[in-house]
C-alpha cells in the first residue's frame, strides 16, 4: 500500500468516527429530559430596552446548587404600541 491509500484511509475512519459520535451524541441527548427551572419572560415593547421577568416552578434554594439551570423563553410584549 502506498501513503496515499494510508493517508486515505486514515482520513475516511476519522471522518466515519466524527459522523457515528456527532449522531450518537443527539440521539443521547434527546433521549435526556430537559429538567426546566420556570419561565424567562422577554418584554421587548418598551422603549427603554428589553425587560426580563423569571417565573421560577422551583424552590430557589434549588438554584444555588446547581451549575446549569434551564429555562423556558417566552417573547411577551406587555405594552401596546402607541396609534399616534
Amino acid at each position: 500500500m502506498d501513503k496515499t491509500a494510508v493517508y486515505a484511509l486514515i482520513a475516511l475512519a476519522l471522518i466515519i468516527s466524527f459522523v457515528f459520535g456527532y449522531v450518537t451524541g443527539r440521539v443521547l441527548k434527546k433521549r435526556e429530559p430537559v429538567e426546566t427551572f420556570g419561565n424567562l419572560r422577554v418584554d421587548r415593547s418598551d422603549p427603554d430596552g428589553p425587560y426580563l421577568f423569571l417565573e421560577l416552578d422551583r424552590d430557589p434554594d434549588l438554584l444555588f446548587v446547581r451549575k446549569d439551570v434551564t429555562f423556558h423563553v417566552v417573547n411577551e410584549n406587555y405594552i401596546s404600541p402607541s396609534q399616534d
